[in-house]
């Protein structure tokens, strides 16, 4: 005869069965893997809002002038995903471009173009354990989309193979690349809760971007007539983050890093020489659901 015990054990791993009980009555044993559900439509809502300053400091013929300018940018944006087939890679997402505001969307030609953004559209391949290993885009060739499909899901961790508790970590790292940004990115994740079917972590970032500043761009920083200039940003920041082990998906992301230029980027406007940094706080949240 099973003691009543046993018979909670078994529903438990019924029930939940990404959930293993460990023996200690405050921490549970878990095991990550992403699912997105056949058929089944997930929207994404995200928002940014980048708060910092651009510093121009230009040689007039021996006499240094530094211009300062402040920009206070809030962008957000709305997108579906949904789950259309699954292979042997993992499952395949057939993603929309949805609604954007704010911020400043460039293609390959480097003009400002929200119609090529508007009629884009990609397909991904998650992977249970490994995240986005696979992506297909259109239109093809222009760097500037393929970033911002590329952006929506590269961040997503490689999980653990095995069952892990509070107190564990892990890393995550990836890199992304347009005709204007280049940014290489290193999130280490540490598990300090598990609640029901929730897993929160605590997320530190380091991130470091190249942004290219030239002429006829109307980027910040830049000015009209200036050569090519290229600025290296450092980021260095925190947040959390909330794994769903019945859905297989993140739910929630939210964090905080604050950036400065790692160096002046130089360059020159007419024959004057010109030297550019940047610094700022950049605060984003993400949350995805099933529609």
């Amino acid at each position: 005869m099973k003691s009543r015990g046993g018979r909670w054990l078994w529903l438990i791993f019924i029930l939940f069965p990404g959930v293993l009980w460990t023996g200690d009555a405050a921490a549970f044993s878990v095991r990550m893997t992403y699912g997105f559900a056949p058929g089944e439509v997930y929207k994404v809502t995200e928002q940014y809002h980048d708060v910092g300053k651009t510093v121009t400091v230009m040689d007039m013929l021996g006499q240094p002038q530094k211009f300062e300018t402040a920009s206070d940018q809030v962008s957000s944006g709305i997108w579906t995903a949904k789950a259309v087939g699954r292979d042997d890679e993992g499952v395949r997402l057939a993603v929309e471009y949805g609604e954007h505001k704010g911020g400043q969307r460039w293609s390959a030609n480097k003009i400002r173009s929200d119609d090529i953004f508007s009629r884009s559209s990609a397909e991904v391949v998650i992977s249970p354990l490994e995240g986005l290993v696979g992506s297909t885009v259109k239109p093809a060739g222009d760097p500037a989309v393929e970033l911002v499909y590329k952006s929506r899901f590269a961040w997503m961790p490689v999980l653990p193979q095995g069952f892990v508790t509070k107190g564990a970590s892990f890393g995550h790292e990836y890199g992304m690349k347009s005709n204007r940004y280049s940014i290489n990115t290193r999130d280490e994740y540490f598990l300090v809760e598990v609640k029901g079917n929730f897993v929160t972590f605590d997320v530190k970032t380091n991130q470091t971007m190249v942004v290219k500043l030239d002429k006829g761009t109307g980027s910040a920083g830049s000015l009209q007539g200036m050569d090519l200039v290229d600025i290296k940003l450092a980021y260095k920041g925190s947040g959390t983050a909330v794994f769903d082990i019945r859905e297989g998906i993140f739910i929630e992301r939210e964090g905080r890093m604050p950036y400065s230029s790692l160096d002046s980027g130089e360059g020159a406007s007419s024959g004057v020489n010109v030297k550019t940094t940047m610094e700022g706080v950049l605060k984003y949240s993400w949350k995805m659901e099933r529609e």
